[in-house]
């Protein structure tokens, strides 16, 4: 009886609320695809020209998904285009959410990176839940020598979650 008396409030708010039209590329990159650089360049090109297409459909903004930035990102990092291959590129315009590993001297993280159209950094979101054995080892500190020098330690956690402004929009990022 609720839902039957609050159906017509929450219709008329998502009415009135704007509209944000978002466009998903999809690409699917195994683990191991991911990790042969000799792919690298192809991917992001097949990344590039995905996100043409669906920036031709109308969007607003467009997502690309966890870690499909394939060259690293260092955490300093402002503006798209210094030193690895540009996302705004090829007739990309933006803006655009993606996934990359940022790096700095205290350690590798999974993030999300928004960027505007004018190819700024505007947020950046860490992973705070890593998955263990696939982002992190678990008990390190514990494992033999020999073991810690064949192996990194992983990723390192984000502090706490963040939220994302881009295109106008508030984002919470579940990478």
């Amino acid at each position: 009886a609720y839902g039957a008396v609050r159906l017509p409030a929450v219709r008329a708010e998502r009415d009135a609320a704007p509209l944000l039209r978002v466009g998903l590329v999809p690409p699917f990159f195994t683990v191991e695809d991911r990790r042969d650089s000799l792919l690298r360049g192809p991917q992001h090109r097949l990344l590039l020209a995905m996100t043409r297409e669906v920036e031709g459909a109308g969007v607003d903004l467009v997502t690309w998904p966890e870690s499909a930035y394939a060259f690293g990102w260092a955490r300093t990092r402002t503006r798209d285009g210094v030193g690895e291959p540009a996302v705004l590129d090829e007739g990309v315009r933006g803006p655009i959410v993606f996934g990359a590993i940022t790096h700095d001297r205290t350690g590798r993280r999974n993030s999300v990176i928004a960027m505007g159209d004018d190819g700024r950094v505007v947020g950046r979101a860490d992973k705070v839940r890593l998955m263990p054995f696939g982002e992190y080892v678990p008990l390190y500190d514990v494992l033999p020598e020999e073991i810690q020098r064949r192996f990194s330690r992983g990723l390192v956690p984000g502090e706490r979650p963040t939220t994302l402004s881009v295109a106008g929009a508030t984002l919470g990022a579940l990478n």
